[in-house]
């Protein structure tokens, strides 16, 4: 009986190969078709009506109120082959929005802005005003010293050369190394007599001496602290104003 054809080993060999092949080719083209199709849905819908839909809108100008109300918002989304028509539709209404804003301020508002339309304020002083003097104190509020002819002869000849007037005193008296301050009391006999003497001062008519101080005795002065200049010598001590029942004074310079 009549069996199958036999097919030559090499020809069915050719065709399992061509098979593989036309496997190959169909697996590739559908992989790429479905890669194809998933990446252009991913494409219009991402650029479809939720990116529409999502985007912020414009801030509507205060005149421009009801076209940013019909652009913006109340009517559903476009299509996706919209989308351009949409973003076009926005961006004319930011561009309004924006003329708006920078249109120019009210005229009244700028210039009371403006610094130099504002009149500086008047100050409360008128220029030139004299200034407050200063205080003038009275003469009067100020003590002057007392001139030299009203202070006692001891206190006008401190620290002064003066006359030396020997009043009832000859000869002159002793010069004792001895010093004392002005006003101090003091006590001949204690304090001066066993000091030692430098010379002796000669009384005459015209005996200057310069006063250091003068020391008192029951409120009278009754030594002085000089020093006197004349002959080439010079004696600086203590010498005895009161001497019993007389007395030596000083005569100040004339003013």
């Amino acid at each position: 009986m009549p069996g199958k054809p036999v097919v030559p080993w090499p020809a069915l060999a050719m065709m399992r190969a061509m098979n593989k092949r036309i496997v190959v080719i169909l697996g590739v083209f559908v992989v790429g078709f479905a890669i194809g199709w998933g990446v252009t849905s991913l494409v219009v819908t991402g650029s479809g009506p939720a990116a529409v839909a999502t985007a912020p809108p414009p801030t509507a100008a205060p005149d421009a109120g009801g076209a940013a109300t019909v652009a913006g918002a109340g009517e559903p989304a476009p299509a996706a082959d919209a989308g351009g028509s949409a973003l076009v539709a926005t961006a004319g209404a930011a561009e309004a929005a924006a003329d708006v804003v920078d249109a120019p301020p009210d005229a009244g508002a700028v210039a009371a802005a403006d610094p130099d339309t504002v009149e500086a304020a008047e100050p409360d002083t008128a220029v030139g005003a004299p200034e407050t003097a200063p205080p003038v104190f009275e003469a009067d509020t100020v003590e002057a010293p007392a001139p030299a002819a009203d202070l006692p002869w001891w206190d006008a000849c401190r620290d002064k050369k003066c006359r030396v007037d020997f009043g009832r005193v000859t000869g002159g008296v002793s010069v004792r190394r001895a010093s004392l301050e002005h006003g101090a009391t003091v006590d001949w006999q204690r304090d001066f007599d066993k000091k030692k003497k430098l010379g002796v001062l000669s009384a005459g008519a015209d005996v200057w001496v310069t006063v250091h101080g003068v020391g008192m005795t029951d409120g009278e002065p009754s030594a002085a602290s000089i020093t006197f200049k004349g002959g080439g010598e010079t004696l600086t001590g203590v010498i005895a104003l009161s001497i019993g029942d007389k007395q030596i004074k000083f005569v100040p310079p004339a003013p």
